[in-house]
């Protein structure tokens, strides 16, 4: 029996958590590859251990992760992907909530925005209610900045992610509409990017039709 027990995997995190952040960011390819490869291993092994592997995923992997996923080296941000992909699946701990809707905030990264708003759906979709419950204001601030968002796949991106908050959430939601701009309302209701003057200006000029 190969199975490996909760302490050493425990043990093994403690230990490994920072030396593989530090990989993940290295400058040599092959280096970032393997620590990647490695991640989602340990991710695969600690998920059974939710409610200790959290803290050195929090404190270590998952700010290299989403540094990984910035560079513009695609291969390797997409490594960085499926890492953090099984790294936030096992790690089911409302501080990753608030550490996303913290980086949605701060980065400049279009592209990162655009991954955390997936990370999110994926969240709100797969997590038990009980943990969802403790996060709600960090999910629903995510969603807010993705809608609000210069860029036009992140907006995209974001306006699923509040589809699935909405499934888990509904008079949240609902509140959340409300208190949008109208821009944001016709990208939840009709998937239009322009506000409902725009739409009317757009659809007039396409018909020929002179608006007043």
């Amino acid at each position: 029996d190969t199975t490996l027990d909760d302490h050493f995997l425990l043990d093994f995190h403690r230990t490994c958590a920072h030396p593989l952040a530090a990989q993940l960011l290295d400058l040599r390819s092959e280096v970032v590859r393997e620590a990647a490869a490695c991640v989602v291993a340990l991710a695969a092994r600690g998920g059974g251990n939710r409610g200790r592997f959290p803290p050195m995923v929090l404190e270590a992997i998952a700010p290299a992760l989403l540094r990984l996923l910035a560079v513009p080296h695609r291969v390797l941000a997409d490594h960085g992907n499926l890492a953090a992909v099984a790294t936030f699946t096992a790690c089911r701990h409302p501080k990753l909530v608030k550490l996303l809707a913290d980086e949605m905030e701060q980065t400049k990264s279009s592209h990162v925005r655009l991954r955390v708003c997936e990370y999110l759906s994926r969240i709100l979709a797969d997590w038990p209610s009980a943990v969802l419950q403790r996060c709600q204001a960090d999910a629903q601030h995510a969603v807010t900045l993705g809608l609000q968002d210069a860029a036009t796949e992140v907006r995209r991106a974001a306006r699923s992610c509040y589809h699935v908050f909405e499934a888990v959430w509904p008079a949240q939601a609902a509140r959340l509409l409300a208190a949008l701009g109208p821009k944001e309302q016709q990208l939840i209701l009709h998937g239009s990017l322009d506000s409902p003057k725009e739409e009317i200006l757009r659809r007039g000029a396409g018909a020929g039709v002179k608006v007043f």
